[in-house]
């Protein structure tokens, strides 16, 4: 038995699930848009084991192989607009979600990805330190409040960018002339600022021992936003992939999203590992993530 969690709509979880029902796998999906509808039921006296029911089924939980997550905050969703904090809908969507993340936690079965797994990418610079341990090179950094750290910085390295040092995405920028007459906004928000590298952008996926490696060409600054990007399935020094493998498994991920930049004089910066990768954009090449991660959620 597999169960997936998140949203039916969401690329990544609904190609998965695609893929498994042509695989004929035990399947149960956790619609978050449906949260009212489940119950779990967990007990931890001498093993983890309990029931999860929803519409139409009830499982043993002991009976769960394996386990894909791609949750959202449900309380961001349209389906609980004008649902009060504090109210019985909302309490029993919070203790049904925290109980199912207590069990992803704690369960035998392998899960795609643990939340404690997740936590690195909480902290762009925790999880930096992690990857430069791993030996890949981390651009020169600074993280402040203080505009004239901002320019010292500026003059030092001539081409900057700047992003957030949180999970929360944000658009990856360089700093210009323009952004002298707002430098002031930095002392309200911590901000992360990084030397430039250039270099051609890849994005690495790793499931489990596998590396699934694209090519990105793009002139713009972040590629996520441009419409200009070409997306090209490619391979990498098998010595970038053992350590894009060895980089997944220290961070307790089955599944991630490395972004690498091969800078002009061959060196590889990693920026950062997306523990819970929207891959879809990236299936271009003969290997498709999504039926590959199906396949090993099936036979687990």
């Amino acid at each position: 038995m597999v169960i997936l969690w998140g949203l039916a709509e969401d690329r990544p979880l609904e190609l998965v699930w695609q893929h498994l029902r042509e695989l004929e796998a035990d399947v149960v999906f956790i619609d978050q848009h449906r949260l009212p509808e489940y119950t779990i039921e967990l007990d931890l006296d001498k093993q983890v084991s309990g029931a999860l029911t929803g519409p139409g089924f009830s499982v043993d939980l002991k009976d769960i192989r394996a386990a894909y997550l791609r949750q959202y905050n449900f309380e961001q969703l349209d389906t609980f607009d004008g649902v009060a904090r504090g109210s019985e809908l909302w309490k029993q969507a919070v203790q049904f979600e925290g109980t199912l993340s207590l069990w992803c936690e704690l369960a035998e079965a392998a899960v795609v990805n643990r939340p404690s797994a997740m936590g690195s990418n909480n902290s762009k610079p925790y999880q930096s330190d992690i990857i430069r341990g791993m030996g890949f090179a981390v651009p020169d950094t600074l993280i402040t409040t203080d505009p004239e750290s901002v320019i010292a910085f500026w003059r030092k390295h001539q081409r900057i960018i700047y992003k957030s040092i949180s999970s929360c995405r944000s658009i990856v920028a360089q700093f210009t002339n323009s952004d002298l007459a707002t430098i002031d906004d930095v002392t309200a928000c911590p901000t992360q600022f990084q030397q430039f590298i250039d270099g051609v952008d890849y994005r690495v996926h790793v499931l489990d021992d596998r590396v699934f490696p694209s090519k990105i060409l793009c002139l713009d600054d972040d590629y996520r936003y441009s419409d200009r990007a070409q997306v090209e399935g490619t391979s990498l020094p098998d010595e970038v992939s053992e350590r894009c493998v060895a980089l997944s498994r220290r961070l307790g991920l089955r599944l991630s999203g490395i972004d690498l930049r091969r800078s002009q004089a061959g060196e590889w910066f990693c920026f950062e590992v997306n523990p819970s990768p929207g891959y879809t954009h990236f299936e271009t090449g003969p290997l498709s993530v999504g039926r590959e991660l199906a396949e090993f959620l099936s036979r687990v």
